[in-house]
């Protein structure tokens, strides 16, 4: 986690989209989302430990879905750690290829896109 510290930290004034996740008063997981043209990217998507297995993950997920989809977007593209490889397939993501680590070197995470419908804004 230390190695990635940089890359999970939020920054409220970077311009890009931001959720967080609230159980019971207590901050439960993060999620951070840029827009560019018909490309949404999931930048971030982070559930604390003690959360897991509580659908903070799935909440976080479709925020960005439905926000990406709303805002004009396409696609939903992330970079995954490895071991939430699972998780994104669940959520109907497809793996189309690997990025390498901004944390890292020499580690790759595999990149997924999930094809979105974009809605009409009131």
């Amino acid at each position: 986690m230390a190695a990635c510290r940089e890359e999970l930290t939020v920054d409220p004034g970077g311009g890009g989209l931001i959720a967080v996740a609230d159980l019971n008063g207590e901050c439960a997981g993060v999620a951070e989302m840029s827009l560019e043209g018909e490309k949404a990217e999931l930048c971030k998507l982070f559930v604390d430990p003690a959360h897991h297995g509580k659908g903070v993950g799935r909440a976080l997920f479709d925020w960005a879905r439905e926000e990406a989809a709303e805002r004009g977007a396409r696609v939903l593209a992330l970079d995954a750690d490895p071991s939430a490889a699972a998780f994104y397939e669940k959520m109907d993501a497809r793996m189309v290829g690997q990025s390498p680590s901004g944390s890292i070197p020499g580690r790759v995470l595999p990149r997924f896109e999930l094809p979105l419908v974009a809605t009409a804004s009131a």
